[in-house]
């Protein structure tokens, strides 16, 4: 079985939540069509704009550097976007291993 995507604050949660707890290890295979709900109203929310709103910003500066034919702009504003998703990289393995107090090998 399954359950679909939750309605209301499901962008608050960065994890799978599995229905029944079991004994046994789980391998779990999520397939699935991943975007982001278009922000066309001012009261509309979509992942980067609750989780990560500067660099939603960033992006949306960066797209203005095109049609001015802005090539140092387009590419300061696509470097900062850069660094940016490297950091959230940088938090993501922080996160793994946030329990950890040994390294296996």
């Amino acid at each position: 079985g399954y359950v679909d995507i939750p309605a209301g604050n499901a962008h608050e949660f960065n994890s799978i939540i599995v229905n029944v707890p079991t004994s046994e290890k789980l391998t779990v295979i999520i397939n699935g069509l991943f975007y982001s709900a278009e922000l066309i109203n001012d009261t509309d929310e979509n992942y980067w704009s609750a989780v990560h709103p500067l660099l939603l910003i960033s992006a949306a500066i960066r797209a203005t550097e095109i049609p001015n034919r802005n090539t140092q702009g387009l590419n300061d504003w696509t470097n900062v976007i850069r660094t940016d998703m490297e950091h959230l990289g940088f938090d993501l393995v922080e996160e793994l291993i946030a329990e950890t107090s040994e390294m296996e090998g």
